[in-house]
């Protein structure tokens, strides 16, 4: 079993909205797979001491700390196994507060997006994949308009490159913080909100 966990944004040991925190989610299951936003310096120094990042990854999100990123990471993009659960995903999004995280000198990182080689080579590796099971923050460029008006950049086009070339069955993401999932063209989309969670057995 693979449990699937929305954004986090630091909260590993305490509950928001009567959800159970990052660190209780992730002590009930054998597997779990985090899309993005997880945390800062301090904690990934908890994952460290705590978490064991053999059973617990996550996917890299827009405000993940790059520069100091965990074992618990999983890299740009790429085919993996989980619990049993095989699964592509894709790192990054654009952050909407860019601009005013750079005047306030509040982090923000250039590698929140891959760049057109790193996503060119994400396209090819998916169509050679063609996955169940897709698991990344942003979520493909026509998906975005359902819950939000989208922020641009690069991620959510090339998405919707990858999702031209093959239509998993099921496609889970974070980034909006919005509990939202619809069929569309054969397709699952699954939006997961702050903390929420999603347990797999398989794909579908």
């Amino acid at each position: 079993m693979l449990r699937i966990i929305g954004d986090v944004h630091g909260k590993v040991d305490w509950a928001i909205r009567g959800r159970s925190s990052y660190l209780d989610l992730v002590d009930g299951c054998t597997h779990s797979l985090q899309v993005g936003d997880l945390g800062d310096a301090e904690v990934y120094a908890v994952l460290v001491d705590q978490v064991d990042p053999e059973r617990h990854r996550f996917v890299p999100g827009n405000h993940d700390h790059y520069d100091h990123l965990p074992p618990h990471a999983l890299g740009d993009f790429g085919l993996s196994t989980l619990g049993g659960v095989e699964f592509f995903f894709v790192r990054g999004a654009p952050s909407i507060d860019k601009e005013f995280r750079i005047r306030q000198g509040v982090p923000w990182w250039p590698r929140e997006e891959l760049d057109e080689a790193a996503f060119s080579a994400a396209l090819e590796a998916y169509g050679a994949a063609k996955p169940a099971l897709v698991v990344t923050h942003d979520c493909p460029a026509n998906i975005a308009p359902f819950l939000v008006k989208p922020a641009g950049g690069r991620t959510g086009e090339w998405l919707e490159r990858m999702l031209a070339a093959h239509r998993p069955r099921l496609w889970v993401f974070g980034h909006f913080h919005q509990s939202w999932s619809r069929e569309i063209g054969g397709t699952r989309f699954q939006c997961l909100d702050e903390l929420e969670a999603l347990d797999l057995h398989t794909p579908g």
